[in-house]
């Protein structure tokens, strides 16, 4: 059975404060009496479920047309329930219990339960728990085959923690050498339903040369 992790994108999806939702423009439509459909539209390239690639806070880091397509596949994923409340903060201590548990993961998906709050676009996109840099630090540490970290928040940081948001996605994203080990984010993530024991999670990047991030559809494979 296959499940959906990534939340369907629209002109009505939540936007981190500042970034450009999905703009919409019909060029040609069936109403209007043309012989087929076809759209333009523009957004930020972090928008709806989406993933953070190592050049969006590294210089040196890759990009998404240069992950190995075997990359996307993650056969050890790893569901964890922290609930947070608006402002709190994931920290390693809220997974250092877990460890033992987690060693061989290669995909760790975190969920707050802050996804009911997604229809509250200012709660969500201001107000959402974020993680914390020792939690950044026990991930490198203590997870060696993790390969990326999801969240069922907008983002892994939060407007009123700047630094911290910096701090995690730089270490997580291998800042500031080329070849460093890094750990892709993936934020916004649809966990409300997701089966408490997975098979496998595909990851399906938009692909597009030389960017940072990009909205993704992803697939879970549960018994």
């Amino acid at each position: 059975m296959y499940t959906y992790l990534s939340h369907v994108l629209s002109p009505s999806s939540p936007t981190y404060p500042g970034n450009l939702g999905l703009k919409i423009t019909t060029q040609f439509s069936f109403q209007r009496g043309d012989p087929f459909s076809q759209c333009e539209f523009t957004m930020c390239n972090h928008i709806g479920t989406h993933i953070d690639l190592p050049r969006h806070f590294n210089p040196r880091g890759a990009t998404v047309e240069q992950i190995k397509p075997e990359n996307w596949v993650f056969r050890s994923p790893c569901l964890v329930d922290i609930p947070k409340a608006d402002h709190q903060v994931v920290e390693a201590a809220d997974l250092e219990p877990l460890a033992s548990r987690l060693v061989e993961c290669d995909l760790l998906l975190i969920r707050t339960g802050f996804e009911s709050h997604r229809h509250d676009l200012p709660r969500y996109s201001k107000a959402n728990p974020s993680l914390g840099p020792s939690l950044a630090e026990f991930i490198l540490r203590c997870l060696p085959k993790l390969r990326a970290v999801g969240v069922d928040v907008i983002s892994a940081g939060n407007t009123n923690r700047v630094d911290d948001a910096i701090a995690v996605h730089r270490a997580l994203l291998g800042f500031p050498e080329e070849d460093a080990r890094y750990v892709l984010i993936i934020e916004d993530m649809a966990l409300k339903n997701c089966p408490a024991t997975l098979e496998q999670v595909i990851v399906l990047p938009l692909l597009i040369e030389g960017f940072d991030g990009v909205p993704c559809t992803i697939l879970a494979e549960a018994n």
